[in-house]
């Protein structure tokens, strides 16, 4: 019989399905745990922890909103309470040109030919994603 895990965002469904790195690759397949198992265990403990990170980061934005708000009015750049610093921080965001933003089209559809015709390489950065399966998985 399935058990479910839960947490206030997140549900996971006893039998997990796994999902080949390269999906149009014969090379790797899916493949399904059961929760009970170790790697069962870990990818259920994997949705619970996101889920609550995932909550918690939309708690965060408003904590941040309040307060940058704070330094912006007060004109301060640090603030805290013994070791428990913030600091407002900037990151460069860049406008440019309209005659430079038309080169930059060019050369992204530039970019785009050459990856059409096999002369760009790709070296892919593999990382891990949370992805829930609409299917019913089979142990």
């Amino acid at each position: 019989m399935p058990t479910t895990a839960t947490n206030a965002s997140v549900s996971v469904e006893a039998v997990i399905q796994t999902e080949p790195l390269a999906p149009k690759s014969d090379e790797f397949k899916p493949r399904s745990y059961s929760p009970e198992g170790v790697i069962g265990k870990r990818v259920v403990a994997y949705f619970l922890i996101k889920g609550e990170f995932d909550r918690l980061k939309v708690k965060l934005e408003h904590h941040n909103a309040f307060f940058n708000a704070h330094c912006n009015r007060n004109r301060i750049y640090r603030i805290g309470v013994g070791i428990f610093q913030i600091q407002r921080k900037a990151r460069a965001n860049w406008t440019y040109s309209a005659k430079l933003e038309k080169k930059m089209l060019e050369v992204k559809q530039l970019q785009r030919e050459e990856q059409d015709k096999g002369v760009a390489k790709n070296k892919p950065t593999i990382f891990v994603s949370p992805a829930i399966s609409r299917r019913t998985a089979k142990a």
